[in-house]
């Protein structure tokens, strides 16, 4: 069995972003990259040396948007606050936009806004220890698991957000792959899970999600 969530952004490279204290060894990031030169510069950083990696400088914004989570915790669980723009490879950090993913989670309120002038990031991030530590696929993205159960085959994916819904379909061979809605559900569907009652544990089956916006 097999299964894979895809999402249309082509033209996107996804990258996680972690740091190797021990302290913050579970804590990361996703990073979206669109520009080519970026991405190439990324791709690049990741043949090097972790500690010969630049530091990484985004803007970001309050709001889940299904894909900026902690890939390094247990559950994938999403951060409140996402990535909207990446600025720039630096070798130096402005200390102000220092910290980790958890610190502007539990200061999200304030790293956008502070009217006392505290902390004035202007909604950026420049973690100076954190770097380039791989870069995503899109199933590595939403895929979360398939497992066979006493009901069946237990599909799960990440939800990318209330505005999507989600069909899964269903293929017995990757050759020539004929993938049509999978049996014994109404789709699309909200729910981020769904059981295949009708599988055949002893016969090869493969899965993909789709997700699509919702038609107003």
């Amino acid at each position: 069995m097999a299964m894979s969530v895809l999402k249309a952004q082509a033209d996107v490279a996804y990258f996680l972003v972690a740091s190797q204290l021990e302290h913050e060894t579970n804590d990361s990031y996703v990073l979206p990259i669109t520009k080519p030169e970026d991405i190439a510069e990324a791709r690049r950083e990741l043949t090097l040396d972790f500690t010969n990696r630049l530091n990484l400088v985004a803007r970001i914004a309050a709001g889940v948007d299904g894909i900026n989570r902690n890939f390094l915790a247990p559950g994938k669980p999403a951060w409140t606050w996402h990535v909207t723009e990446f600025l720039v490879f630096a070798e130096g950090m402005i200390q102000v936009l220092d910290g980790s993913p958890t610190l502007t989670e539990q200061r999200s309120t304030s790293w956008f806004h502070d009217e006392s002038g505290a902390i004035d990031t202007k909604g950026a991030i420049g973690y100076a220890a954190y770097r380039l530590v791989a870069e995503l696929t899109l199933e590595e993205l939403f895929f979360s698991a398939a497992q066979p159960t006493p009901e069946g085959v237990k599909l799960s994916w990440l939800e990318l957000g209330a505005n999507y819904v989600y069909t899964v379909e269903a293929s017995t061979s990757l050759s020539q792959a004929n993938w049509v809605p999978a049996p014994g559900s109404s789709w699309p569907m909200s729910a981020t899970n769904w059981v295949d009652t009708g599988a055949v544990t002893n016969q090869s089956r493969f899965y993909r999600v789709k997700a699509d916006l919702k038609i107003p």
